[in-house]
């Protein structure tokens, strides 16, 4: 009998069991993740963007990059008055020339219906003068009586410097017109009258009152009676001031 011979039936088997190999094994390169997806199997993906966005840093202010303040100015005339009280005492033994004395303004200045400087102002101002006196003396016959007679009296000449409000301070210029009680009654310790807690001297009478240099010296003259303890004014003792120059300041725009 003719050999038959087995090898196509070898060869076909082979072929079979390559095909089976290929259809196992994963597809590499371009396309592999069509096949992923033919066969069910989840393609990977990339990961999702993170849900935090980055703002821009503030811009970081320079120094001095604060807007700046402008002002509406404003000028009161001259002639305007406004009233102001001690904020402490003063006595005319402690006092020197340059001693820094303080105000506060009780009845604000007012123009055309408008404060223009309000009540608790500030005034700052200098003691320009400190003269002692004979008893009462100011060149007027009967003057010394009315002041209360015995010595201990001194001329005290303040200079009003400038007036804060609304965080700036304003030059000023001023001159003491009346001396009055504060609301307390203004009377120094002992009960002393009215007439004796000072008085406003003008002109001539300071240098009859007082030496020319003390006369010489800017602002206004205050003739202080003894009060049994010396020469003063109690805190809360009011001045009614009046302007002697325009006041000019700025009111901050908002």
């Amino acid at each position: 009998m003719p050999r038959r011979d087995g090898t196509p039936a070898i060869l076909s088997a082979l072929g079979a069991m390559a095909a089976m190999v290929a259809g196992c094994a994963p597809e590499i390169g371009p396309g592999a993740e069509g096949s992923a997806a033919a066969n069910g199997a989840p393609a990977e993906s990339a990961p999702p963007a993170s849900p935090v966005r980055r703002m821009p840093a503030p811009p970081v202010a320079e120094p001095g990059g604060a807007p700046e303040v402008t002002y509406t100015m404003v000028t009161v005339r001259a002639g305007a008055e406004l009233e102001v009280e001690f904020l402490d005492p003063i006595r005319a033994d402690d006092l020197r020339p340059g001693d820094a004395v303080k105000f506060g303004v009780t009845r604000p200045l007012i123009e055309n219906h408008m404060v223009l400087v309000p009540l608790n102002s500030l005034i700052n101002g200098e003691i320009t003068a400190v003269e002692t006196v004979a008893g009462g003396a100011d060149g007027e016959e009967g003057d010394g009586d009315e002041a209360g007679g015995g010595g201990g009296h001194a001329m005290v000449k303040v200079h009003f410097v400038d007036v804060f409000f609304n965080g700036e301070s304003w030059p000023i210029s001023a001159s003491v017109v009346e001396v009055m009680p504060g609301p307390g009654g203004g009377a120094a310790a002992g009960g002393a009258a009215r007439a004796n807690l000072g008085r406003v001297l003008a002109g001539g009478r300071q240098g009859a009152v007082a030496g020319a240099a003390a006369g010489a010296a800017r602002g206004s003259a205050i003739l202080l009676a003894a009060d049994g303890a010396g020469a003063a004014l109690p805190a809360g003792t009011i001045l009614r001031l009046r302007l002697d120059e325009p006041l000019v300041f700025g009111l901050p725009n908002t």
